[in-house]
Formats: C-alpha cells, structure tokens, sequence
C-alpha cells in the first residue's frame, strides 16, 4: 500500500471515530470491527457479505472461501485481508473443543493496514477483547514464503520458469526485512518475483497454516488467563491520527505456553504422507516466521542467536514430540543464510 493510501486509510479510520464521537484509540478497537464489515459491504455488496456471514455462521469455511475467491478481485487491500482473516478464524476456532469454543468464538477479528509490525495482538477494551492482524503481517510474510517456495527443489517437477539461487533467495529476503523495517514504504518494497501457480499455491498453504498457528497463539493467551493483568486499551493516538499500537503480551513464558498448545492443536499425525506434508508446512511456515523476525531485529542494531532463542527452540521440540518422521524445508537455510549475511 501506497502512503497515500496508507493516510486515507488512517483518515477514514478516523473520521469514522469522530462520527461515533470517540477519537481515542480504545473506542476504536471496539468500533473496528463494525467498521469493517460495514466497508466490506461497500466494497463487495451486501449480497455477498451476507453469503460470507451465513456461510461463517454454519461453520463452512469451505463455502466461505468459495465465495470470497470469487469476488476477490473486487476487494481492496483491506477488505480482502479482513475476509481473509475471517477464514484463517473459521479453520483455527475448528481446532478447539465445543468448551474452548464457547469461550473464545465471540473475540472479534480486526485488521490495521497501516500498523507495519510483523505480528497480531489480542487486547482488551472495556467492550471485550479484539484481534488485530496487520497488512505486514499477511503481506510481508506471504513474500518471504513466495520467496522460499520459489528456491524449492520440486522432485517429480520441470519448472518452466528459472528457480532462484539461493544467493538471490537470500538478498530477497534482506530486501523484504528492511522494506518491514523501514515502515512499509512503497518505494523500498523488493521486486516481485516472476512465480508459477504451483509456487504461489505452495506459499498460500504455508502461509495459511503459519497464520492459522498465530490466531491460535492468542486465542491461547485468552483461554490460558494471561489478559488477566494487562491494561485495557493499546496504543497511542497523536492528533487525531494513530501512530503506534504495541501488544503487552511480553512474558516469554506465556509466549512459548502459546506456542506449544498452537502447535499441538495444529498438528496432525506423522503416520500418513498428507500429515507429514501438513506438519513440514506447520513447523516451516513458524520457524521462517521467528528466523525472519530475528533477521529483522538484527537489522535493528539487536543481538541475536537463534540456538539460544528459547521460543525457536521450544517449537523445535514440540515440532518432533511425538515422533521423528516431521519434515522441516531444508529452505530455512536461505534465512540462516539471510541472518548470517547481514
């Protein structure tokens, strides 16, 4: 998304606080979610939003994938990774118990466009709690996956297109860090690579999975009690217009309880090739998460040593708990590389 883009966003967010008559950033949260659906209903047409809903509320997220596939190209940035969202939450919520479910079903979904932080965050609002996912977050790590998926090395496959060596693999990685870093700024952003259809498919599995495991990570921090003594509200807003929102989801050991009970709820059995593929995606798609967060942090001037990073290492062993027959890509390895080059 283009600056200009990113304050008219930040502009119809607002305008759309002072018509509520609530310019802070609580009210905010709390009204986004509304705010959503009432642009996606502009966007796509109310027709079809109410197909998506109904399709949401009989728990189709087949239907509603269908649907929302086929009107895509209607959809803006933000509409489109608002619905995409809505899905990711249909498959995670699918993964949970009835109980679970009861509990957790009702957290509302938001996105924020123009926040270029490579996470989501649940917090709490006077209201009730609210997820926020960010275009980073989608849009970023979507190319990283494109980026290893292109440097695959298919074993029954011709690619009719050039693979990318794993020095330009690297360089794209680098690339993609500091166009994050630097605020997701237009001009910085990398060339897109020249992709097949099979290797956008392989990078969407990945990356459907990897947001799956993030939804599931803080729906985990709700059921788990650890909002029981954070603030209410996130951010700061700054003449009318918001100009950082933070998580204060920061104990590393409620990070790594998380991630595990994420990773059990995702995994399915290594005993058959479909759940050796699912869980190579699974653990893939989160360790090139932590790898390329690290790879950014060490752009920033921080130290990092991934061997001691205990929230890689604890998902590496919940990766292989049970049995040693799950797959991790051997293309991890560019974002070492990436790390190592930098």
């Amino acid at each position: 998304m283009v600056k200009a883009e990113c304050d008219s966003e930040e502009n119809r967010y607002v305008e759309f606080l002072r018509t509520k008559g609530h310019p802070d950033a609580v009210v905010f949260l709390n009204n986004l979610y509304e705010y959503l659906t009432i642009r996606a209903a502009e966007v796509l047409d109310p027709p079809i939003i109410k197909a998506l809903s109904d399709a949401e509320a009989a728990n189709d997220p087949d239907l509603f994938i269908d649907i929302f596939m086929s009107t895509k190209s209607k959809a803006e940035i933000t509409t489109g990774n608002f619905l995409y969202h809505r899905w990711i939450r249909m498959l995670t919520l699918a993964r949970y118990s009835h109980a679970e479910r009861n509990i957790i079903e009702s957290i509302p979904i938001a996105f924020i466009p123009f926040y270029p932080v490579l996470e989501a965050f649940i917090t709490r609002t006077p209201y009730g709690s609210i997820i926020c996912f960010t275009h980073a977050l989608n849009a970023v790590l979507l190319h990283v996956f494109m980026t290893l998926a292109k440097s695959i090395r298919f074993q029954h496959y011709t690619p009719k297109k050039p693979q990318l060596a794993a020095d330009a693999a690297v360089d794209q990685i680098i690339a993609l860090a500091r166009y994050l870093i630097g605020g997701c700024r237009e001009e910085e952003l990398p060339p897109k690579l020249d992709l097949e259809d099979h290797v956008v498919n392989i990078a969407d599995r990945i990356n459907n999975i990897t947001q799956t495991f993030i939804l599931a990570h803080e729906y985990n921090h709700f059921l788990m009690g650890h909002l029981k003594n954070t603030r209410q509200g996130s951010g700061i807003v700054t003449h009318g217009a918001f100009k950082h929102m933070e998580s204060y989801h920061t104990d590393l050991q409620q990070e790594i309880e998380a991630d595990e009970l994420a990773v059990r709820l995702l995994k399915k059995s290594n005993q058959t090739p479909d759940g050796i593929q699912h869980n190579a995606e699974l653990c893939g798609g989160v360790f090139a998460l932590f790898l390329f967060v690290a790879i950014c942090k060490k752009l920033l001037g921080f130290g990092t040593d991934v061997s001691r990073d205990h929230r890689i290492v604890k998902i590496y062993e919940s990766a292989f708990d049970d049995n040693d027959h799950t797959v991790i890509m051997k293309e991890l390895n560019i974002l070492m590389g990436a790390l190592d080059k930098i």
